[in-house]
């Protein structure tokens, strides 16, 4: 199966901005899970899992892409479960952290987003959610993966802390295979 790779953070860390980049550089093929049908805010166990199951066996199958970057997901515990019971093994293959201090990261939120009060509360919720789950996660998943963590004290432009991670990654075997061309 195709190597899947993980980008977590809270909210406005930065993690889809680095994801993105990672992807277009590396012919990763990214999913931005807040566009498909895994959200935070809901997850039916069975039917994500089909359609997750799916989606990645038609990556692997069309042979396109050296791997899978998921955007904010597994981002708790319980997808983590659910995940590693309907596939038989541990998701993901590396998982990247990207670490940001809330302050820098409400900052970013509320820039982009302004003030809108619902807009405010589903950002409050999505926080506490990381919060709540990171350590979870740590223990129930990344245990039996690859880890990578970044950290952007928002002293740093995107463009350092892009290399800064890909520094990192090139540290970790896993990415080593994933990146490394295959001979035809």
């Amino acid at each position: 199966m195709i190597p899947i790779i993980s980008i977590l953070g809270m909210p406005a860390s930065g993690k889809s901005t680095l994801g993105l980049r990672l992807a277009r550089q590396f012919n990763l093929h990214y999913f931005y899970l807040d566009n498909s049908p895994i959200r935070h805010d809901t997850f039916d166990h069975h039917l994500i899992l089909d359609w997750f199951q799916r989606s990645i066996k038609k990556i692997s199958e069309e042979g396109e892409y050296n791997a899978i970057l998921l955007d904010g997901f597994p981002a708790r515990a319980d997808q983590a479960r659910a995940v590693r019971e309907a596939l038989g093994s541990y998701l993901p293959d590396i998982a990247i952290i990207v670490g940001c201090p809330e302050q820098v990261a409400r900052h970013r939120f509320f820039e982009r987003a302004g003030r809108d009060r619902h807009v405010i509360k589903a950002m409050e919720r999505r926080f506490a959610d990381h919060k709540n789950n990171i350590e979870l996660m740590f223990k129930e998943a990344f245990d039996q993966t690859g880890f990578v963590m970044t950290i952007n004290d928002g002293d740093m432009t995107i463009d350092q802390a892009y290399d800064a991670l890909v520094s990192m990654l090139n540290r970790v075997d896993a990415w080593k295979a994933i990146v490394t061309p295959r001979p035809s």
